[in-house]
């Protein structure tokens, strides 16, 4: 019985990371090389930092930990914890959205190896949550 449990477990476990690298590769079709966001300029493979998250918990408002997978169950994505103050990353991916008068600038990040962290380019800035 302990061994099936373990079997589906890990199951689960590869259908999850696998369907959220799908749903990450469906948004490619938005992403851009560069991109000019309130004067600061963001290009595919910057390293940027996280300064000190804004909300008063000390959690980053501008970014969504795995947003696809939260998404398409219906739940909000939780945000990056406090932990990360000063943490430098590497933008992996820019996505450009623009639908009608409204437009998005995602920045896309992985922490650990294959956890996507969406960073909203405009919070970011306005909230100084990173230094470019």
């Amino acid at each position: 019985m302990k061994r099936n449990f373990l079997v589906y477990a890990l199951l689960l476990i590869s259908a999850f990371c696998y369907s959220q690298g799908l749903a990450e590769k469906s948004l490619d079709k938005y992403n851009v090389q560069t991109i000019e966001v309130l004067g600061q300029t963001f290009t595919v493979g910057d390293t940027l930092t996280f300064t000190t998250g804004s909300l008063p918990n000390g959690d980053f408002i501008s970014t969504q930990l795995s947003p696809s997978v939260f998404l398409s169950t219906g739940e909000a994505p939780p945000h990056l914890t406090v932990t990360y103050n000063n943490f430098r990353f590497i933008i992996e991916k820019i996505r450009y959205v623009k639908q009608g008068l409204n437009s998005q600038t995602i920045l896309v990040v992985y922490v650990g190896k294959k956890v996507p962290v969406w960073v909203d380019a405009v919070i970011a800035i306005t909230k100084k949550e990173i230094l470019n």
